[in-house]
C-alpha cells in the first residue's frame, strides 16, 4: 500500500504515530548520505534481507519504505511481506521530499564501502559482464608490479612489458585465425564499434556512403545511425523476424554498388538469436562492401571458436567483460586490407591505427582469458542443457514466453517473460533473494523498453527478463533459482 508524502509528515510531527512506526530508507549509501529523512534506518535495499534474517525488524510496528525510486520501494514492500510483515506502507516521490532533511555524518568511505559483507548470489548475468578469472586476476597483478614498464620503451622494463603484450595478442588473433597484425587494441566493444564504423565508412570512396545494419543492434551501434545521416550517410535499419534474425533476402535486395559498410551482430545480446553471418557476409562481398560484426555477446557460447575456417567479415568487435577479462579493454579485429582511417591520432601505438600508451594491466588480462575461452569451449554443452532445464521449468511450470531463436540460439542466454509479473518487478524480487539477472540490455539499466523485444513483438513498451549462465554454473543452482521462482510466483499468484 502507497501513503503520500503528507501522509508521511502527518506521522512524524504526531510522537504517539512516530513511535510505532518504522521508517526504513533502502536508498544506497551514497543517496542518503547526501540527505535524509530524521529518525529513519538507513538500509540498503541488498542488506535487507541480512537485516531481517537477523531478526532485527520488529513484527509489530508500521513499516514505511522510502527510497528515490517507487520500483526499489515497492521491492522491499514486497519482500517484506514474503517474510511475514503484514503492515508495510511505501511513499512515492520521495526524491521530491520537502519536509525535515539532516545530513549524514557518519558518511562511508570508499574504503569502508568496498570492505562490506558478500552476498550468497546465484550470479546469472554473464551478458551483461562476467567476473575476472582468478587466472586473469594473477596476470593483472603481474602487469601492475613487475610488467608495469612502457611498452614503448627501449629498456629492460619496456621490453619485458612488450614482450608480453606481444604474447597477449597472439592469442587474441588466434580467436579470428588471424595475424597478430589484424588486432588493434580498444577501451572495450563501444569503442570497437565506434572504430568500426567510422573507421571503415570514412575511408571508403563517395560513392560508398551507405551504411546497412539492423534495428535490434547494440546501442552503441545504433547511437551512430543520426550523425551518420547528418554527414550525408545512407542507412538503412533491415528488419527481423519474431525470432531476431535478420533475412537474407532483406539485405540483398537493398545492396547496391553504394553500399560500403555492413554492420550485422553475430549474436543478440538480449535474445541471444545467432544470425547467418556466413550467407549475410558473401551476400555483402559480392556486392564490393565491407562486413562488420558485433561480436562482443556472441564469442564464447555461439559455436564461433569451434570454426575451423578463417574469419569471413573484415571487422569484428570483442570486449574483455564478456569473458573473464577486466571493464576497460577491448579489441578490433580488422583483416588486411580492409579501408580503414585512424580516428585517434598520437604516439603511433597499435601500428598508427590507434594511438594511446597502452593499457597493460588490462591487455595482459585480456591474453589470458582469451586462452580461458578457448580452453572453456568444452564444457559449452553442458551449460545449453542447464539453460534448457531451467527453461523447461518457466515454460511448462509457470508459462513463460521465450524469445529468441528455438536452436540457434547463444547456449547460455535465456530470455522471457511472464504474463503477470513485470519484468522489472522479478529482477528486484529475484535479487532479494540472491539472485542476479537482467531486464534489457544492462547498458539501459532496464530501464527503458527493450528495443530488441519490440522488434520482435511489435510492443513499443516491451520488457523481458535475462538469465545468462556461464561456464561455472552448476546444477544445484539451476536448481536453487528454480526453487525461488516457484516462492516467488506462488506468492504472487495468491497475493492477486
Amino acid at each position: 500500500m502507497q501513503i503520500s508524502t503528507k501522509e508521511l509528515n502527518e506521522i512524524l510531527a504526531d510522537p504517539m504515530l512516530a513511535k510505532s512506526t518504522l521508517l526504513i530508507d533502502v536508498r544506497e549509501h551514497h543517496e542518503f548520505c547526501d540527505r535524509h529523512l530524521p529518525n529513519s534506518f538507513k538500509i540498503p535495499l541488498g542488506e535487507l534481507p541480512r537485516v531481517v534474517h537477523k531478526g532485527y525488524l520488529p513484527f509489530d510496528k508500521k513499516i514505511i519504505i522510502i527510497c528515490n525510486t517507487i520500483n526499489r520501494s515497492n521491492a522491499a514492500a514486497r519482500y517484506l511481506k514474503r517474510q511475514g510483515y503484514k503492515n508495510v506502507f511505501v511513499v512515492p516521490g520521495i526524491s521530491n521530499w520537502n519536509g525535515l532533511i539532516e545530513q549524514d555524518k557518519d558518511e562511508l568511505t570508499l574504503r569502508e564501502l568496498i570492505r562490506g559483507g558478500e552476498r550468497n548470489v546465484v550470479y546469472l548475468d554473464h551478458a551483461s559482464t562476467t567476473p575476472v578469472h582468478s587466472e586473469v586476476v594473477a596476470g593483472i597483478n603481474w602487469a601492475l608490479k613487475e610488467g608495469f614498464g612502457n611498452p614503448s620503451s627501449i629498456h629492460y622494463d619496456g621490453r619485458i612489458a612488450k614482450e608480453a603484450m606481444v604474447k597477449a595478442r597472439e592469442n587474441v588473433a588466434r580467436l579470428f585465425k588471424a595475424k597478430e597484425s589484424e588486432i588493434i587494441y580498444t577501451s572495450g566493444g563501444t569503442e570497437a564499434n565506434f572504430l568500426a564504423i567510422w573507421g571503415i565508412l570514412e575511408a571508403l570512396p563517395q560513392e560508398r556512403k551507405h551504411f546497412v545494419t539492423s534495428v535490434i543492434e547494440h546501442p552503441s551501434i545504433l547511437a551512430h545511425l543520426p550523425r551518420l545521416q547528418e554527414k550525408g550517410y545512407k542507412v538503412t535499419v533491415l528488419p527481423v523476424d519474431h525470432y531476431g534474425a535478420v533475412n537474407p533476402k532483406d539485405l540483398e535486395s537493398i545492396l547496391t554498388k553504394n553500399v560500403g559498410l555492413v554492420s550485422i551482430m553475430y549474436a543478440n545480446n538480449e535474445v541471444g538469436t545467432i544470425q547467418p553471418i556466413e550467407e549475410l557476409a558473401y551476400l555483402t562481398h559480392k556486392h564490393g562492401a565491407y562486413f562488420h560484426t558485433d561480436l562482443i555477446q556472441g564469442l564464447g557460447f555461439s559455436g564461433f571458436l569451434q570454426s575451423h575456417e578463417r574469419a569471413i567479415f573484415d571487422a569484428a568487435s570483442i570486449s574483455g567483460h564478456k569473458i573473464y577479462a577486466p571493464k576497460g579493454i577491448g579489441a578490433l579485429f580488422l583483416k588486411e586490407g580492409t579501408p580503414f582511417l585512424p580516428l585517434i591520432s598520437g604516439g603511433g601505438q597499435e601500428n598508427n591505427l590507434r594511438s594511446g600508451t597502452e593499457n597493460m594491466p588490462g591487455i595482459i588480462g585480456f591474453g589470458i582469458a582469451c586462452e580461458l575461452i578457448l580452453e572453456f569451449q568444452s564444457k559449452v554443452q553442458s551449460v545449453r542443457e542447464l539453460r534448457d532445464m531451467l527453461e523447461t521449468t518457466l515454460k511448462e511450470e509457470f508459462g513463460a514466453k521465450i524469445y529468441g531463436h528455438p536452436s540457434k540460439r547463444l547456449a547460455n542466454n535465456l530470455c522471457f517473460s511472464l504474463d503477470d509479473y513485470p519484468a522489472h518487478e522479478l529482477v528486484l524480487d529475484l535479487d532479494l533473494e540472491g539472485v542476479a539477472c537482467s531486464s534489457g540490455s544492462a547498458c539501459s539499466g532496464g530501464k527503458k523498453p527493450s528495443h530488441v523485444i519490440a522488434a520482435l513483438t511489435n510492443k513499443q513498451k516491451a520488457h523481458a527478463v535475462r538469465f545468462s549462465l556461464s561456464h561455472q554454473t552448476t546444477f544445484d543452482q539451476i536448481n536453487q533459482v528454480s526453487e525461488i521462482l516457484r516462492k516467488l510466483i506462488s506468492f504472487r499468484r495468491l497475493l492477486c
